[in-house]
């Protein structure tokens, strides 16, 4: 309680001090892509170029991920510490239907750091959610593909997160959950088969882009253990499953609204074959010259697929199941809300609600054409609105 009232204090005070910079015109500006937006092709390439993100932006979509997408122009101290965001989420549907999800986020002013798990068989959510002010603590990666994004709270004060490393050959982690379990896991991460991500650089206006790298279906190994006031109530050594992760950074727009599913799980297809599926799924996130949603994707056995139709969300997840279709019915899921990661900040010239949920999904995805079906499947929904 004391960790978290200072650091609610110190948000507050610094988010003051942001609101004069916020005046700027730069800063009041919505970020319109206007004629970039307009003259971007989004056919699906294959590949980036390496200098995608130097000028002059390699605006599209792209069916690889950079190694390095890190921006390689210069900002200026408006852009650096009020518009360049990034963050790193990585999700694991655990081989018994538990879902483990963990994120760093940084967002210059200020950056937080979450892991939760959550059972769906007895409906138990935990969770630890740390922020700090001006960025400490939190370092995102180049890319999912070199480097860790690490929380490393050692710098500044004791957190609920202890250690949190998102690397390219696993996942390490140490935290106190708010239910007062605490618990560790590491997992190997295999991408053996699946060598296609899907990559997003989006013309948020001329010199503003922001980078997405979406990616699901690599499988993860290795042990989790829990514990409650030190006796163990879990050790297992060798538990698998399968991961889906969403990688972004870039010069956002101020105001954002957005839907999003992450998936990623094993079933059996409608030929009686075992296959690992994952998708991410979005509203109103990036959209084209004519105002269609460009982050649809879904992926089978290591082939991806991205969506030509729009996916459309229906009902609050607050207030029953959530219902979202495809508009050519290739797709139907029906979400049911569990648990909350509340990422909310209302300090007047900042309005944000990140509110990352996660819950279980029952339906049919169609990838390629093969129906798969979501039976009570745990998976994250994310209702996100900001003026950030």
């Amino acid at each position: 309680m004391k960790e978290k009232l200072i650091q609610t204090t110190i948000v507050l005070f610094i988010a003051l001090l942001i609101g004069l910079f916020l005046y700027l015109p730069v800063i009041m500006s919505q970020g319109e892509s206007g004629e970039a937006l307009l003259q971007t092709n989004f056919t699906l390439q294959k590949e980036p170029p390496p200098n995608a993100l130097a000028l002059p932006y390699a605006f599209g979509r792209y069916a690889q991920g950079l190694q390095d997408a890190r921006l390689r122009t210069s900002l200026s101290f408006s852009q650096s510490f009020l518009q360049y965001k990034e963050w790193h989420y990585f999700g694991v549907h655990l081989s018994d239907n538990r879902y483990l999800g963990v994120a760093v986020g940084q967002l210059q002013y200020l950056s937080s750091a979450f892991v939760y798990l959550f059972d769906p068989t007895v409906k138990n959510f935990s969770m630890a959610l740390t922020q700090f002010p001006l960025g400490f603590g939190a370092e995102v990666a180049p890319s999912p593909f070199t480097g860790c994004s690490l929380w490393e709270p050692w710098r500044i004060l004791p957190t609920q997160i202890g250690q949190l490393s998102i690397c390219p050959e696993g996942l390490i982690v140490a935290a106190n959950l708010d239910d007062g379990q605490e618990i560790t896991a590491r997992l190997r991460i295999s991408k053996d088969g699946w060598n296609e991500s899907f990559a997003l650089i989006y013309p948020n206006g001329p010199e503003k882009p922001a980078y997405t790298n979406k990616y699901g279906g690599w499988s993860a190994s290795g042990s989790i253990q829990r514990s409650v006031n030190g006796t163990i109530i879990e050790r297992s050594q060798e538990i698998e499953g399968t991961v889906v992760g969403d990688f972004t950074r870039g010069l956002l727009a101020r105001r954002t609204r957005w839907y999003w599913t992450a998936l990623s799980f094993t079933t059996v297809s409608e030929t009686g074959k075992k296959v690992t599926v994952a998708c991410q799924l979005s509203q109103g996130s990036y959209r084209d010259q004519n105002g269609d949603d460009l982050e649809n994707v879904l992926w089978a056995d290591g082939q991806m697929e991205v969506l030509k139709v729009n996916v459309k969300y229906h009902g609050k997840y607050s207030a029953g199941p959530v219902h979202i279709e495809a508009e050519d019915g290739s797709l139907k899921l029906v979400y049911q809300y569990s648990g909350i990661v509340p990422m909310e900040g209302r300090y007047g010239i900042i309005d944000a609600a990140l509110l990352h949920t996660v819950g279980v999904y029952s339906g049919f995805i169609t990838v390629h054409g093969v129906k798969y079906p979501v039976d009570n499947t745990s998976g994250v929904l994310e209702d996100h609105v900001a003026l950030w």
